[in-house]
């Protein structure tokens, strides 16, 4: 089996079964406090659990696992389980017949669980969603968010204020000052149609979603939601950055999924940060209340907690470069307390802000803001606070973190090379 390809260990079905039921659950959202109890104690039962795991729930490899299961027989399984009531057909295997039981339990039951989420959970009816761009504008400068439609198309939202774009069949969104605004339900929308709204390098843009929610997304960002919500919950996607205003509507949750993890609120305010590719990614909490669940471990932020998201897989130790008191330690997730939590948001009043911050974290913002790559010559420990203006040029940011007397930067091109 080729490396990245799923690894099921022996089992027997009983076992697979129980355990796709569970995974399954997890992908729905519908696990009990006892059904999280057990899938955590099989996670951490064996790395090759966890790794089952974590390829199983991660959308860049769900279409692949199946993919594969049908290469060693799956079709075969999965024809015969739709026309007969025979558990699972004989197969002639080299890997065994108990491992082709264990696949196949799993690997049924998780499929059923992915279409359930992505062709039926969104409207509880099958849909087009957009694909997400290959990549986001890093080109800084004057050029405007796009709008991506379901069949791929797109439109610029330059030099539109105060103006209508058709953004689904019959349905019109009205082009603000900075942010676009859905018609609100009670207009009586139903309909199949995602939407995707991306931000390029220096810029950030507003969003006023169908049910009044707020979004505000970051620079280099990318939020894929759909033209009205249904009537059981509210679904948004997330990549990069965005602090969101909900609407309280306890009959109908509000999600926002970033990769491997789910935010779940009902009506709050709170600022995501998940660029994908960064070790330290973050949820901070203003008002309300959140339910955070990344892979097997789920926790509550009050106000002024956030929660880091923890990535193995990534280079550094985010966890623990923030100060304030640890309110949950897990693998997957830590909760502290935090009293900045409106400087997370100054970007949303055109500030960068800093507090005790190391270079790096100073010029990962810059990067994606100016649109540049940076070097270090060396290394510092000095720390930066203070708010710098994002109309900015790059130049004067530079000038202005010089002004500390102890570092300097030299420009090349579109790098900046930082020089202690």
């Amino acid at each position: 089996m080729s490396e990245g390809k799923p690894h099921i260990d022996a089992m027997d079905q009983e076992e697979a079964r129980r355990v796709a039921r569970l995974i399954a659950g997890f992908i729905r959202g519908e696990l009990s406090r006892t059904e999280w109890d057990d899938l955590d104690d099989w996670i951490a039962a064996s790395d090759k659990n966890m790794q089952l795991f974590e390829q199983l729930t991660d959308e860049d490899h769900l279409s692949e696992s199946v993919e594969w299961l049908l290469q060693v027989g799956g079709q075969t399984i999965i024809r015969q389980k739709k026309d007969s009531q025979t558990a699972y057909p004989r197969l002639q295997s080299p890997i065994g017949k108990l491992w082709i039981y264990g696949a196949a339990a799993v690997m049924l039951i998780i499929f059923g669980a992915v279409y359930y989420k992505y062709a039926i959970l969104p409207g509880k009816r099958n849909v087009t969603v957009p694909e997400w761009p290959a990549n986001v504008d890093t080109e800084p400068g004057n050029k405007a968010p796009v709008l991506i439609f379901r069949d791929g198309k797109r439109a610029s939202l330059s030099l539109r204020t105060d103006s209508s774009l058709l953004v689904a069949p019959n349905v019109y969104a009205h082009i603000g000052e900075r942010v676009l605004n859905y018609p609100e339900e009670a207009n009586g929308l139903a309909n199949d149609d995602w939407n995707i709204l991306q931000t390029p390098a220096g810029n950030d843009y507003g969003l006023r979603l169908s049910d009044g929610s707020s979004v505000r997304l970051n620079t280099a960002s990318a939020i894929r939601y759909p033209v009205a919500f249904n009537h059981t919950e509210r679904i948004v996607e997330l990549r990069g950055e965005a602090y969101f205003e909900v609407q309280e509507d306890p009959a109908r949750p509000f999600l926002v999924k970033c990769g491997n993890t789910t935010i779940r609120v009902t009506g709050t305010r709170f600022n995501i940060n998940a660029y994908p590719g960064e070790n330290k990614h973050s949820v901070v909490l203003l008002e309300g209340s959140v339910e955070i669940q990344r892979l097997s471990e789920q926790v509550r932020l009050l106000p002024n907690q956030q929660a880091i998201l923890i990535d193995s897989s990534l280079p550094g130790s985010p966890a623990q470069e923030n100060p304030g008191k640890i309110i949950f330690a897990g693998k997957e997730i830590m909760v502290r307390d935090h009293a900045g939590a409106e400087e997370d948001i100054a970007w949303t009043k055109g500030l960068f802000s800093f507090h005790k911050a190391a270079i790096e974290e100073v010029m990962q913002q810059a990067a994606k803001w100016y649109g540049i790559t940076v070097r270090y010559n060396g290394k510092t420990n000095q720390e930066f606070s203070g708010n710098i203006p994002r109309s900015s040029t790059l130049e004067e940011f530079l000038q202005m973190l010089q002004l500390s007397g102890e570092i300097r930067f030299a420009i090349n091109g579109k790098q900046v090379v930082v020089q202690p």
